[in-house]
């Protein structure tokens, strides 16, 4: 049985729940069930073929999206006309307004159409109208299917939407969600590319101020272009966010992630120095920049920036950071099992929580009952405080999520998480990623972690918009 099956099951009280508040842990569970369908083909798509038409407007978009995931690459007749059909059928039931279905549906079929010359075919009919909701979905699907190809085509298409979507839609919220789309699609089909001449298109929106969507985009885009080079230049775009609001400090720090990825310890000497701007949004885009450089390395100079933040004044500084030490020690197991003991008992402030959750990530997919017990240790069942502040129950549960990774052992699940929700206190968002982590079969790091930014934990510094970012790559 697949794990995202399973899931479906688990999740299914979640799904059901319609209380506002319940918003988030809906959100969250569409996406990481999506994600859990990854590289599933065939036998996850006929499973979600099924929900395209569920009466629940949260299942049919998690069942879109999981079709991406499921037949990335492998698009056939079949599966194209499944999703055209749901689309269609979206769009005669659709009530006027916002309908995120029709985006999931897009970025699907972009996902399964990744390496056909062709698909821009697909695309054009949505890309040509003057629904900017259906136009915008389209973008990215578009965007999804020439991802890091450069494609000449592709390219020329985003650059004349963002010409002439000014004229094309007269209400200012409609043309601007077209740049939006069409800014961060450049930076997806020109990845890695390093084409200092797409800066000239970034850089106008670059210039804005406060909350713009404009802005968010075009610092995106720079740092798809440059993935990975930890160019100094596109670095220094980012530090007029160092004094935005707390959503745009947050872009940065993504942003960031992206620009180092994989760079290696030359990243400790270019990313240190922004902590003489004592500042949060500093802090933080440091401590992702090299958490992404250094991954799974352990290297003692980038731990001790980090744990110099964790330490910090600022308790932006101290939630965010963690992240950072989760990807630093992320395998290393024994390895550094003794420091994060000590962190888990002894550490101050957020150090605590984070050491518990940097535990599961340390030993990630290895099953090992003895960490199990130390991580359990740390429970307490009688506290009300969800937060890393603490050696709390949110740490713990994603650290048992991490630790036991892809063995979709249902009975660790019911017996550790209470499923199906069985337990005196109310299902919350640690509950969905523990469980999700165990079930999944193979859900991207990267994509896990775009998810992981907007849940309640964090509160309101992210913004979900980078999500389509992290979907799965060629």
């Amino acid at each position: 049985m697949l794990g995202g099956e399973m899931l479906i099951e688990v999740f299914n009280p979640v799904f059901e729940e319609k209380d506002v508040h319940w918003a988030g842990r809906r959100a969250t569970a569409r996406e990481l069930l999506a994600a859990s369908f990854n590289n599933t083909g065939k036998k996850g798509y006929e499973v979600l073929r099924e929900l395209l038409t569920h009466p629940d407007w949260t299942v049919r978009r998690a069942a879109a999206l999981g079709i991406g995931f499921a037949m990335r690459k492998t698009a056939n007749q079949e599966t194209i006309e499944d999703l055209q059909q749901a689309l269609e059928r979206a769009l005669r039931e659709r009530k006027g307004g916002y309908d995120a279905f029709v985006i999931n549906v897009e970025e699907a079929l972009g996902l399964i159409l990744q390496g056909r010359s062709d698909a821009i075919e697909i695309f054009k009919p949505y890309l040509e109208t003057e629904d900017y909701d259906l136009a915008g979905g389209a973008i990215y699907g578009l965007s999804h299917a020439y991802r890091k190809t450069c494609d000449e085509e592709a390219l020329s298409t985003l650059k004349k939407l963002i010409k002439e979507s000014r004229r094309r839609f007269r209400d200012w919220w409609k043309w601007e969600e077209i740049i939006h789309h069409a800014l961060m699609g450049i930076g997806l089909v020109c990845q890695g590319s390093q084409d200092y001449a797409l800066l000239r298109i970034f850089k106008p929106y670059l210039e804005r101020v406060g909350d713009d969507p404009l802005l968010l985009a075009a610092t995106y885009a720079s740092a798809l272009v440059f993935e990975g080079t930890g160019n100094e230049y596109v670095l220094s775009l980012f530090k007029p966010l160092f004094w935005n609001l707390p959503e745009m400090k947050t872009v940065a720090a993504v942003s960031t992630y992206i620009l180092f990825k994989d760079y290696g310890e030359e990243a400790i000497s270019k990313l240190s120095r922004l902590i003489k701007y004592k500042i949060w949004g500093a802090y933080v885009t440091a401590a992702f920049g090299l958490g992404s450089a250094l991954r799974g390395t352990g290297n003692q100079e980038a731990v001790e920036i980090i744990k110099r933040f964790l330490r910090s004044r600022s308790e932006n500084a101290r939630g965010l950071s963690g992240l950072a030490l989760g990807d630093l020690y992320h395998k290393l197991g024994d390895e550094v099992y003794d420091e994060l003991l000590e962190m888990a008992q002894n550490g101050k402030n957020e150090e605590r929580g984070w050491a518990i959750y940097t535990m599961g990530m340390a030993y990630e997919s290895t099953g090992r009952e003895d960490i199990l017990e130390t991580i359990k240790s740390f429970r307490n069942p009688d506290s009300y405080d969800w937060f890393y502040g603490n050696p709390t129950n949110y740490a713990v549960c994603v650290a048992i999520g991490k630790l036991f990774k892809g063995s979709k052992n249902l009975k660790l699940v019911k017996r550790e998480f209470g499923v199906p929700w069985e337990t005196h206190y109310p299902i919350r968002e640690f509950h969905i990623f523990g469980v999700a982590d165990i079930l999944a079969d193979d859900m991207p790091y990267e994509y896990w972690r775009a998810v992981f930014y907007v849940n309640n934990q964090f509160e309101d510094v992210f913004y979900g918009d980078h999500i389509p970012l992290f979907l799965p790559e060629p």
